[in-house]
């Protein structure tokens, strides 16, 4: 993925920035411009990345809820096998009813007369039942009745899911997010690396030095001073995260999104 142009720019001003080893002031000036066009760029990359985090869980909870309702349709299959001569042609029947009919119509209607989903086991002659037409109704209250209840419940929501193209629609959800996270990374890193120098700017000046420096700047100096070992502790903690998130891209395995939140938590 091409990396973003600000941030190609801005790293390009922070390799000119480290050029400037002998005057800790205008370090600090430097870095304080690339801090102050860095910031939005990390928020924003963050923001997104967390935008197809959530986008790719959403397809992976439908995977899952999906493979769950399978699970219930193949149990109802065995049990419409003990009732039904054509187990699969009244499951299809039983589709058509769903995309017709609210779940209780379809299990009062399959409930009161069986012979909607097709012919049952055995035959009856004159109102005298064989004894595996007589196994069939049996197994119509005993089995298939209840096996029925979760999937009718589920079924169509999992019938219009299943007309996504799944392999396709988590391929490029995944591709997105991982190319939305080396993006936060590629902005965060610098980031990290902006604040690093701009802390140590602070820390090489003299008196004379912060002579040169303006009221406001003074005051930022002051306040970095006072909280030196904060920032470097949060700039250690945000790095560890990245490193963390790193060996994510790089290994085989899948993001599950649990560094989101330490990422956010992390940007100072």
């Amino acid at each position: 993925m091409a990396q973003n142009p600000q941030i190609k720019a801005l790293a390009t001003q922070f390799e000119e920035a480290k050029t400037e080893k002998t005057d800790p002031v205008n370090r600090f000036r430097m870095c304080n411009e690339m801090s102050n066009k860095i910031s939005p760029i990390v928020k924003d990359a963050a923001t997104y990345r967390n935008f197809t985090d959530s986008a790719l869980r959403k397809i992976r909870e439908d995977q899952v809820f999906i493979n769950r309702h399978r699970k219930n349709v193949r149990d109802l299959m065995t049990m419409l096998e003990r009732a039904y001569r054509n187990p699969t042609k009244a499951f299809r029947l039983l589709e058509v009813l769903v995309r017709h009919y609210r779940t209780e119509q379809v299990h009062r209607a399959v409930k009161n007369s069986p012979f909607e989903l097709g012919s049952l086991h055995g035959f009856d002659f004159f109102f005298i039942m064989t004894p595996a037409r007589r196994q069939a109704l049996e197994n119509m209250e005993k089995y298939v009745l209840p096996a029925l209840k979760p999937v009718l419940e589920k079924h169509l929501q999992v019938l219009r899911l299943e007309e996504i193209n799944w392999e396709e629609q988590q391929a490029k959800a995944e591709k997105t997010y991982w190319n939305a996270l080396r993006a936060f990374l590629d902005a965060e890193n610098l980031r990290i690396e902006i604040d690093s120098m701009q802390l140590q700017a602070v820390g090489d000046m003299d008196l004379e030095a912060r002579e040169r420096l303006s009221k406001v700047e003074n005051r930022n100096v002051s306040v970095m001073l006072a909280k030196r070992s904060e920032i470097r502790k949060k700039l250690a903690e945000a790095s560890k995260v990245a490193r963390k998130i790193q060996n994510d891209l790089n290994g085989d395995g899948i993001d599950d999104g649990t560094h989101a939140d330490e990422l956010a938590a992390e940007t100072v």
